[in-house]
């Protein structure tokens, strides 16, 4: 129970430590049978499995946690694997877009059940999904602000950031802030954020705020600011970053250099 409590914050800054947690996790349930708890350690399998480019199976493993937790009928289980799963495991082997409605509802589960944290990784992945596949950016950026104020009610500051990340770039994109190149806004600023990163260890936030600004600074030709960040992010490696986001950052460097 404990390890399944610890796992979103222990896996955010150190990619080193979920892993570890995963496997213990999956170690108790073989020595000891399964339980309702159980799902979710099947289903972090799975997304470690994708991380590891064996999509295949992960994606196995992901749809046997589904089973499990229908089986034990674990409501106070459901946003939590229901996260891994769509957030994680599907990317590597479906459409963002089918993820879309599954995510909503693991928000609202979650915030039933009292479980906030699952709830509000549950709305970080739902964002992304919004900005890389809604039409309007103007609806995008109105759900991710309700997000942005619902995590400070919560005091979900580690979540916050994300949030915030991808509301900031959706107004450079609309053009309500100073430089649309940088992600520096009334919502965050781009140095106190990648400073803030190095100070906490903060690697997948790191990762996060060089993808979008690299986005960012070739959509507004700025390519030279482009290639450092590229750069940046190339040298802050981080295994459990989703495979889509890192593939985003390698076609958006690409881009850039077929531009230079």
């Amino acid at each position: 129970l404990v390890l399944t409590i610890m796992g979103f914050s222990a896996g955010v800054p150190d990619g080193n430590v979920f892993p570890l947690m995963i496997l213990r996790m999956m170690q108790l349930t073989l020595n000891y049978g399964i339980n309702n708890a159980s799902a979710f350690a099947f289903a972090s399998y799975g997304m470690l499995m994708c991380s590891l480019g064996k999509n295949s199976l992960g994606y196995r493993y992901g749809k046997l946690a589904l089973k499990i937790l229908s089986q034990y009928n674990g409501a106070e289980w459901t946003a939590r694997v229901n996260v891994v799963f769509y957030g994680f495991v599907c990317t590597s082997n479906r459409p963002l877009r089918e993820s879309i409605e599954p995510l909503n509802q693991a928000i609202h589960v979650g915030i039933k059940t009292g479980d906030i944290e699952s709830a509000m990784v549950s709305a970080n992945q739902y964002c992304i999904r919004l900005f890389f596949c809604c039409p309007s950016l103007a609806q995008t950026e109105k759900k991710v602000s309700s997000f942005v104020e619902q995590k400070k009610s919560y005091q979900q500051n580690l979540w916050l950031l994300f949030s915030k990340l991808i509301l900031q770039t959706c107004r450079n994109l609309m053009g309500i802030s100073k430089s649309q190149a940088v992600l520096t806004g009334d919502v965050m600023d781009e140095d106190e954020f990648l400073n803030e990163c190095i100070q906490t260890k903060n690697r997948r936030l790191e990762v996060a705020v060089c993808m979008y600004s690299l986005l960012l600074s070739y959509t507004f030709n700025d390519y030279e600011r482009a290639i450092c960040i590229a750069e940046k992010a190339s040298s802050v490696k981080f295994a459990s970053f989703p495979s889509y986001l890192t593939l985003i950052l390698i076609f958006y460097e690409g881009l850039t250099d077929f531009e230079l």
